[in-house]
């Protein structure tokens, strides 16, 4: 990956906040998996968010900034993410924090949300 070490700044790898992890990624229009890196929490909260209740019960200190999922919104839209996948994106429920320096930075003004 030629942007790993600004995807790394991004997730405050360096800070210690995330560690990078391998996680193995199914594609169902090829039957095949792929390897992805993914973020991990390193200071892990207590909340079971595996107790179900969907998106409902996640504290709102756990939910995601909306600049983090115009990010994940961005990033699958040049890809290629199939349409459907995108739209879930759009309708996680986010915290509303914003970071107006990283989203002019990364152009995400015209990106919307649900």
């Amino acid at each position: 990956m030629c942007n790993l070490k600004d995807l790394d700044d991004q997730e405050s790898v360096p800070a210690g906040v995330y560690v990078p992890i391998s996680v193995p990624v199914h594609l169902l229009n090829t039957d095949s998996s792929i390897t992805c890196r993914a973020y991990h929490l390193t200071n892990q909260p207590q909340t079971d968010l595996h107790a179900g209740g969907g998106q409902e019960i996640i504290p709102h200190d756990r939910q995601p900034s909306q600049t983090y999922l115009k990010v994940l919104v961005k990033g699958a839209t040049e890809s290629g993410v199939p349409d459907e996948y995108i739209e879930w994106l759009r309708g996680i429920k986010h915290n509303g924090k914003q970071v107006p320096a990283m989203e002019a930075k990364l152009e995400l003004d015209k990106v919307q949300l649900s």
